[in-house]
Order: C-alpha cells, then structure tokens, then sequence
C-alpha cells in the first residue's frame, strides 16, 4: 500500500507541481491583501478629521460630492457604503465595475482616493491564482486546469501523510526524526528530511485550501460537498421575502420625482437617508451598511466575514423586507463558509499568518519534490552502469586464480 501511494504521490505531483506552485505563491499575497492595501494608502480607507468635527456630513451631500467627481467620467453611482467606525471613508461603487471604485471623507466631502490602492496588481494576482490570466473563453480552461490541479494537491497531500507516517508511529523517537531537518553527505538529505518536515507543518492548512478551491471551479465538486453536508438545492433562488418566497414588486408604484443633480442611475440620495435611518433603529450593532437601489446590505458585529443581512426597501425608502443571515437556507451560506476556510478568514491574523506560511510552504513542497526527482534521475543511469559492469569485474576477478590453478 505504501509504494502503491509514494506512485500516486509521484506521478500526481510531476504534473500539477508548477500549478500547485502559482496557486501557493498567489494565494500568499492574496491572504494579506486588505493589510497591504491599507498600509500602501491608509487614506483612501481612514481619516482623522473625526477629531475635529464631531458630526459627519449628510449622505446625500457625500453622494453629490463624489457625483460632481465622476461627472465627467461618464460614470454613475450604483452603491454607497457607511462604516460605525468614526475613523472609516464612506466607499462608493460605480455601474460596471465591481468593488470600491472611490472614497469620501464623511466630515469634509472631501475626495480620499479614487481606485482601491494597487487595485491592478491585485486583480492580476487573482487572475493568475483562479484562471491562470486567460482571458475570454481560455478563462473557462484555466479554471478547470487550477480546479483539476487543486484536486490533485489534495491527493498527494494525503497521500504524503500516509507515506510520511513511521511505520512504529508510536514511537516518540521516530516523530522527532520525521519532523526534523538534517544535513548530510549529499543534498538529497536536506531535500528529503525537509520536504518530509515542512510537509508535516502545513499539511491541515494546505488542505482546508485545496479541499475548497475547486468549489469554484466545478459545480459538480460543489454539489458533491453539499450532499456530503446534507444540504440541497444549491441552485437555490435569490433573496426572497424573509418567508423564502420571491417578493413581486406592486404595480404602479410611485416614483421619486428628486431633481436630477441628486439621482444618479435611478437612485435617490435622500432616500437612502431615509433607510439608513430606519436600519440603525433596527440593527443598532450595524457596522457597515452597503446600500443600492432597491436593497441595503448590513453587516453587523456578531457576523462573520461573509455573513450579512438583506433589507429591501421601496422608492419611498420604506423597509419592506428584512432578510436575516441566521435565517438564510444551508445552501445559501455554503460558500460563505469555503471562502473562511480557504482564505484564513476564520481566526484573525494568526491564522492568516498562519495561511501565509503554510502557502510559502507549499511552495517550497513543489520545489524540493523537484529537486528530488531530479537527483533520482541522475542516479539512475549510474546504477545502471554499476549493474552492467558487476559481472566483468568478477570475471576479471577470477582469471588470476584461474590461470594460477591452471
């Protein structure tokens, strides 16, 4: 069984080696990528004005401000985002384009930045760690060659935990040699006692990665862990009504009638002041509030990273709907959960150091299983050679005493 795996381990990774290598070493930026953009532009995100102004500006006057700016971008304003943190800018995004597209100092009107810090760097990171940069359909190709690669990881990495195991496992003395870093007469030593060392530090953290990656590259995958979990429909609706019934929207509502400096692509400033207003009442522990043109989305201190609740509201900025995170079917947070999982978003930044290291250690696994293979291969020809030039040497080795006894 041990060589069947130390096979599988080999052949699996010859292959997948360079990919598993991309996605480790992208996925380590990516893991600080909030605390890197942050400390690049730590206006665009913060201010201190808020110690000398008390009170922020109204949220239509932010909106108008930042729509005299994209004025003459031919950009229109699609969502605004409010933080409870004094120190926060208001975000605001753009039709087309997804995330944070500007900022706004609450207590000055003032522009903070325009384009989230080292954006494109970013997105190309992204790129390469999902779909290896293609573009176009050879997107759809790179995903299933980074999803077929994280599959693979997951064999070889449980297949090294297997082989890496003493056989007396008991034995204390043969943990400590598997889990230490020897030097010897030649660099295979190196190379296989750390291969087999770090192997063992990153192994869980390394696999709670491959295990979720391909759940956005396969729906099949997806499904299969759902079922595994008892949960169906995956390919569930939308938010519905709270009760998990689509809401129809009324015939012949009325339509704020707002002057057309304060409606930017059908949305009413004035009107989301209204419904932030009608939240905080609600959700007194909001700390963040994503609002758009016929929802708002609520953040709140009890959350994790990928959970929110979903409020709807009418032209009028009435609440007509309150979707609860906690209320929400199993298949709707399935994904929620992976990303925790595979991004290191579930315990703070020790688990993301953590994630960190363990990626770099992945990378350092492709390389020295390299490393090897190749001293493998170049000791292949010498054996053979040895084993040629055995039966000579013992020939030459008896015609003396042949010839002597002769």
């Amino acid at each position: 069984m041990r060589k069947f795996l130390k096979h599988i381990h080999l052949w699996l990774s010859l292959p997948a080696g360079i990919f598993i290598a991309v996605m480790c070493l992208t996925g380590a930026v990516l893991v600080f990528q909030q605390e890197i953009q942050r400390a690049v532009s730590p206006g665009f995100y913060f201010t201190d004005r808020y110690r000398e102004v008390k009170e922020p500006l109204p949220l239509d006057a932010l909106v108008c401000a930042a729509a005299e700016e994209l004025s003459g971008e031919g950009r229109k304003i699609s969502s605004v985002t409010v933080y409870s943190n004094p120190e926060s800018t208001v975000a605001v995004g753009v039709s087309g384009q997804k995330g944070v597209y500007m900022t706004i100092d609450p207590y000055t009107g003032e522009i903070t930045g325009k384009g989230a810090p080292a954006g494109r760097f970013f997105a190309s990171v992204r790129s390469l760690h999902r779909w290896l940069m293609l573009t176009g359909t050879g997107r759809t190709v790179g995903r299933t060659i980074m999803g077929i690669s994280s599959i693979m990881f997951s064999i070889i990495l449980i297949s090294g935990i297997f082989i890496a195991v003493p056989r007396a496992w008991r034995n204390v003395g043969q943990w400590k040699q598997a889990l230490s870093v020897r030097r010897g007469k030649t660099s295979s030593v190196w190379w296989f006692t750390s291969h087999r060392a770090f192997g063992w530090c990153c192994a869980v953290f390394l696999l709670l990665m491959s295990l979720t990656g391909p759940m956005w590259s396969f729906s099949w995958y997806r499904n299969g862990v759902a079922a595994i979990f008892g949960i169906e429909n995956m390919n569930g609706g939308k938010h519905g009504n709270g009760k998990g019934t689509p809401r129809t929207p009324v015939a012949g509502q009325p339509q704020n009638t707002a002057s057309a400096e304060y409606v930017f692509d059908g949305i009413d400033p004035g009107i989301w002041m209204k419904v932030i207003a009608g939240i905080k009442g609600l959700e007194p522990e909001a700390v963040s509030v994503s609002l758009k043109k016929e929802t708002a989305t609520v953040v709140t201190a009890h959350h994790h990273a990928r959970a929110s609740d979903t409020y709807r509201f009418d032209p009028d900025g009435n609440i007509t709907d309150v979707q609860k995170y906690e209320d929400l079917p199993a298949s709707r947070k399935l994904m929620g959960y992976a990303f925790l999982l595979h991004a290191g978003l579930w315990g703070g930044w020790i688990v993301k150091l953590l994630y960190f290291i363990a990626c770099i250690g992945g990378a350092y696994l492709v390389i020295s299983g390299y490393c090897l293979y190749v001293r493998r291969i170049k000791k292949m020809p010498q054996a053979v050679s040895t084993t040629r030039e055995t039966p000579d040497r013992v020939t030459e080795g008896k015609r003396p005493n042949s010839r002597h006894r002769e």
